[in-house]
């Protein structure tokens, strides 16, 4: 009965927009995941095809799933070596977990401004470390920070991109989450969804963490 109560006309367009929205990330996302990889191989159609099929991979229970079809994708259509790519991948999880962390405690609440800083400048200084550590040494140190802070940079907006997309579900509902309240929500349960991508099964831990702390 309640279920029949429910108008889903109002969830048509945030559902919509949540579509293009995601479709935004993931572009930015392929953007930094193209630049890592272009120091092994020119980036093409092939990386796009690859990079698409593996995002599918993601949905299934036991994130390490779809760095396993990466691994095997590369390793099989492109000359970028298994170890190359399982190490992107790697790469790739902790700059989204610490990019993650740093907008959590920009925002979190009960902690010493002077802590908060300090986490936040942990976080940031760590994932500008690995990014500028995987670039080639042969490029200058200025380009390899320029390059840090742009990938970073990216996936800030990725990590932004979801919280609109949280936001324009939830607040559908009449949940009236405001921009900060719901970016530690959705730091917190993103987070964990990202930390837990390496465990066998990973299926409703992200929607489990979202409900609880809504």
């Amino acid at each position: 009965t309640r279920l029949r109560q429910i108008d889903l006309s109002n969830y048509l367009m945030p559902v919509l927009a949540a579509i293009g929205i995601y479709l935004v990330s993931l572009i930015v996302q392929f953007v930094v995941w193209a630049r890592m990889i272009s120091f092994h191989r020119h980036v093409g159609w092939e990386d796009i095809k690859i990079y698409a099929r593996t995002i599918l991979m993601r949905r299934l229970p036991g994130g390490p799933w779809h760095w396993v079809g990466r691994i095997s994708m590369y390793s099989s259509s492109t000359e970028v070596p298994a170890k190359v790519s399982a190490a992107g991948s790697l790469v790739e999880w902790m700059l989204v977990l610490l990019v993650g962390a740093g907008l959590f405690f920009a925002v979190v609440e009960g902690l010493p401004a002077l802590l908060r800083l300090s986490l936040l400048s942990a976080a940031t200084g760590l994932a500008l470390a690995i990014a500028i550590g995987w670039q080639p040494h042969t490029r200058g140190r200025a380009t390899r920070l320029a390059e840090a802070i742009f990938w970073i940079f990216l996936y800030a907006v990725a990590w932004q991109a979801g919280l609109a997309i949280f936001l324009a579900i939830a607040n559908t509902t009449g949940a009236g989450l405001g921009w900060l309240e719901g970016m530690r929500v959705w730091m917190v349960a993103g987070g964990l969804g990202v930390i837990t991508v390496v465990l066998p099964f990973t299926l409703g831990i992200l929607e489990a963490s979202m409900v609880l702390l809504l």
